[in-house]
């Protein structure tokens, strides 16, 4: 018999907006044990090291991506551009990964700038939902 513990994370629905808000995550690890018969295989993901600062990150890829023009060059000559974030309930770090964006869009000289909420099909965000994820 096999033994596995694998390890999840989650965040309270009410507060998934603030995911840049470490002490909002449970972390904790399920326990299995898997009758050998029954394992056809055991696969790994292979993690990249966390990356230490997301905002600097996403500065830096903005500006040397892996493939494709930098994003100053995409934005050369626009005249407006439209940001497209997700909603409340993904809990991803928005508000470290827009302010290289924001910060491009300025440097371009854009001032027709909008940010669209991409909520699918549950409701709106309130303003609360989004002063958390922005």
């Amino acid at each position: 018999m096999a033994s596995y513990s694998i390890p999840y994370e989650s965040m309270d629905p009410l507060t998934i907006g603030a995911a840049d808000d470490e002490t909002k995550v449970y972390r904790d690890s399920l326990d299995l044990e898997v009758p050998d018969e029954n394992l056809l295989a055991a696969i790994y993901p292979d993690e990249p090291d966390p990356v230490p600062n997301a905002t600097e990150a996403a500065r830096t890829a903005l500006e040397n991506p892996h493939s494709g023009p930098r994003f100053s060059e995409l934005l050369a000559g626009a005249s407006s551009v439209a940001v497209v974030i997700d909603n409340q309930f993904r809990p991803t770090p928005a508000s470290k990964l827009l302010p290289p964006v924001f910060d491009a869009i300025e440097a371009a000289g854009i001032t027709d700038a909008r940010v669209v909420c991409a909520n699918g099909k549950v409701f709106p965000m309130s303003d609360s939902d989004i002063s958390q994820k922005l």
